[in-house]
């Protein structure tokens, strides 16, 4: 998110959430990585190949949403997806099962369990 992105370049948080698509590319041809910069539209770059993604809410917005996309993320590198494969996927299923999870809980006492708990849901949607 914007302020750990701040930790690690030195920029603003204002400076990023005025172009977090410019600096999370920046970021990721400087160091030769796959960055997820999250936010209200997550952007998932490798430098070269940029996705931006609006799934999920203001409910993920809290402790322990970040560990649970790390740990979508990781089972995807785990299953053959490159870095941004895994990341672009990963933060589209993360985001699509919060969504559930606010249709069947709200908005605002959504816990990262909740997330969990609807991961499920996002692989029936896609086999319909």
């Amino acid at each position: 998110h914007p302020g750990e992105m701040s930790r690690l370049t030195g920029l603003s948080v204002k400076e990023i959430t005025a172009s977090p698509q410019r600096v999370a590319e920046d970021f990721s041809k400087r160091y030769g990585v796959t960055t997820v910069l999250k936010g209200a539209d997550t952007v998932i770059t490798d430098g070269k190949n940029t996705f931006v993604s609006r799934a999920g809410n203001p409910g993920m917005a809290t402790g322990g949403s970040g560990d649970v996309l790390a740990g979508v993320i990781g089972s995807l590198l785990c299953q053959g997806y490159s870095p941004l494969e895994a990341s672009a996927c990963g933060v589209f299923i993360h985001g699509t099962a919060g969504d559930f999870a606010r249709e069947d809980l709200g908005e605002t006492s959504m816990l990262p369990s909740d997330v969990i708990d609807c991961l499920y849901k996002v692989f029936k949607k896609a086999e319909e």
